[in-house]
């Protein structure tokens, strides 16, 4: 829901005109394409939208807000967002209400708003800004049903829909069912569509690249959807930079370094400093020096707190890895002080809290399991198998968790179940998180060779299992399998 797509145009009083096209000012055009890739100015837009009608003023200053808080280098905390957000809407209701481009763009008010609620852990509030985007979705694919940016709406629309019937385990399988089949129609739909120019484009090709990766999470269709974009695409903006590095697979990791690479040579991570932090991470995955000169570009150019831990983090394994652990302590001590804001801070705060069990043939092979290089990092695993005497130290059961993980993942199932049945009867759930997704991991086996009593069995295991972080998320995951076996 983070990309989503905005378009809007001022032809409103042409009655011959099709809703279906898209037509407004050139200068608008070239103001939302700077806004797409972070360049908005906010003067700018004032004087050159100030006239403009259908609140599309508030509109692509609302856009710019919200993008520049989630990826851009303007520093926006989380409630000036939320307050501009809300001054905007406020000034959006005394516009022309009976046009398909007024609700569009309260909708997108909503939904922005509704994201940021979210975020900050605000669910009632998300919720009545959801229920009320979808109302006006509704409106405006009633009323106006050749108005051509429904589509993107009733895509965003279905998304939520799927993603909360499909969480409410043994509830209404038939409709995830046909939710999915939809899904996957309207995003084939809305692939197809007629050419847009550059901006729409890139939304378009956004918008269905998070719908794939965070609603169905096909990773077979990201990687489809990726390859078939023209290459001017992924070489065109730092949001597709960035959308390329966090949805292709880790099997294509050179690809993911060649077009961050140019979009840093193009001077994108002067908009975009997560750009520096990804490149980072790729570097790291294949033990890359150049790793360090990232992490550390990034640090001192990322003007919010978000994401400064996951940075730390990701610094501390590259210099754990050197043995240089003067400065890994630095980082962990530095990091004390430091609130965890983003989903990539959580496991960071997890992660350092748990330092005096890292070892750094581990770390090397779990850095090198996340670039994709399997063979690489199982080589080393097994080397460290060797050394490690002590069959139920913290180092060891992490050991056999990441070598089960390799196992699964290479399609050697019989060595992956042996690893993570011992790292289950460790009987270390309380402290780490290796044992539910075990159960969990286990249970997609033998669903894998269908035998679902003994994957229900280890999804109910996974369940009955704690663990110190992503407990809410594993253990979804595990009741949504089970209603699979059942059904």
């Amino acid at each position: 829901m983070t990309k989503i797509r905005n378009f809007l145009f001022i032809s409103l009083f042409v009655p011959f005109i099709s809703y279906a096209q898209f037509n407004y000012h050139s200068n608008v055009e070239n103001l939302h394409t700077n806004v797409l890739k972070l360049n908005g100015n906010t003067k700018q837009l004032k004087v050159a939208l100030l006239n403009e009608p259908n609140g599309l003023y508030y509109w692509l200053l609302a856009y710019n807000d919200f993008l520049q808080y989630h990826f851009g280098n303007n520093f926006i905390s989380n409630e000036t967002l939320s307050e501009k957000l809300d001054n905007y809407y406020e000034e959006l209701k005394h516009f022309e209400k009976d046009s398909p481009y007024y609700n569009f763009c309260i909708t997108e008010l909503c939904l922005y708003k509704a994201f940021t609620y979210i975020e900050a852990g605000s669910y009632y509030s998300a919720g009545k800004n959801l229920i009320r985007a979808n109302k006006l979705i509704e409106k405006n694919k009633s009323k106006y049903p050749r108005f051509f940016l429904n589509i993107r709406h009733e895509l965003v629309q279905m998304s939520i829909d799927y993603w909360l019937i499909k969480h409410i385990p043994f509830l209404f399988k038939e409709e995830k069912e046909k939710g999915e089949n939809r899904l996957r129609g309207l995003i084939k739909r809305y692939t197809q569509r007629e050419s847009l120019n550059a901006a729409f484009n890139s939304e378009a090709n956004l918008l269905v690249l998070f719908v794939s990766s965070r609603i169905l999470d096909d990773k077979s269709l990201i990687e489809q959807l990726i390859l078939g974009f023209p290459c001017e695409w992924k070489f065109s903006g730092s949001l597709e930079a960035l959308a390329s590095s966090q949805f292709l697979p880790a099997s294509k990791s050179n690809l993911k370094k060649n077009i961050l690479q140019h979009a840093i040579n193009n001077g994108y991570n002067a908009v975009c400093n997560k750009l520096n932090l990804s490149l980072g991470i790729v570097y790291l995955n294949e033990l890359n020096d150049s790793c360090l000169t990232c992490f550390t570009e990034f640090k001192q150019k990322q003007n919010s707190k978000r994401d400064l831990l996951f940075a730390n983090l990701k610094l501390s394994w590259y210099y754990y890895m050197q043995q240089a652990f003067d400065s890994v302590q630095i980082l962990v001590e530095e990091s004390k002080s430091k609130k965890a804001i983003t989903n990539n801070d959580l496991q960071a705060a997890y992660e350092f809290k748990n330092v005096d069990n890292w070892d750094s043939e581990i770390i090397k092979a779990r850095v090198l399991f996340d670039g994709g290089f399997h063979e690489q990092a199982l080589e080393v695993l097994l080397s460290k198998q060797v050394l490690l005497k002590n069959k139920n130290s913290v180092q060891y059961i992490e050991l056999m968790y990441r070598l089960a993980r390799i196992y699964h993942e290479i399609e050697d199932f019989e060595k992956a179940l042996s690893s993570y049945l011992k790292v289950i009867e460790s009987k270390t759930e309380s402290q780490f998180y290796y044992s539910a997704y075990s159960a969990y991991y286990v249970g997609q086996i033998h669903e894998f060779y269908n035998d679902c009593d003994m994957a229900m069995k280890y999804y109910k295991k996974c369940i009955n299992l704690d663990s110190p972080i992503y407990r809410e998320s594993i253990h979804r995951k595990a009741f949504n399998r089970i209603e699979n076996c059942i059904r």
